[in-house]
């Protein structure tokens, strides 16, 4: 099924459904795009980090090459744990202003990490330990924002 039909189905189930689509290893653009989201609905349900990049190079190898550009790492840690990082932030900041009838909301943030957090791909370190950032952040971040009705 492809998503644009799986969006359909779920704003004909559930009456409203917004897909936007932004580049989130760029923080300026994903913080943009979630405050255009609550500017648009005055607000914001929920958020799900689920971005996961890793690339190979021919011979299925990755940063263990010499082949790897610095851009090509930077761009895998701000994908992986940056768009993690500042969209929980952003997400978090937008829901504390969410209507009154709904301040008693679960406030939930879904970061997806998957078994690279805890245990190795072999030739990927640099995913593995950005998915194992994210099983933290997030443990970190439910610590921080469980006081404010937040389910990281």
């Amino acid at each position: 099924v492809e998503p644009e039909d799986q969006i359909s189905k779920i704003a004909v189930s559930s009456g409203e459904l917004t897909h936007l689509q932004t580049d989130v290893s760029d923080a300026n653009a994903l913080n943009a795009r979630l405050e255009e989201t609550f500017k648009c609905h005055q607000r914001l349900d929920c958020l799900v980090n689920n971005a996961g990049f890793f690339e190979t190079s021919e011979n299925n190898n990755i940063l263990w090459n010499t082949e790897t550009t610095t851009e090509q790492i930077n761009f895998m840690l701000n994908t992986n744990i940056g768009s993690v990082v500042h969209g929980t932030r952003t997400a978090a900041e937008l829901m504390k202003q969410c209507p009154l009838e709904q301040k008693n909301c679960h406030k939930p943030i879904i970061n997806i990490a998957g078994t690279a957090a805890v245990g190795p791909f072999p030739m990927h370190p640099v995913y593995c330990s950005c998915k194992g950032a994210v099983l933290q952040f997030t443990r970190t971040a439910q610590f921080h924002l469980k006081a404010d009705g937040f389910h990281v």
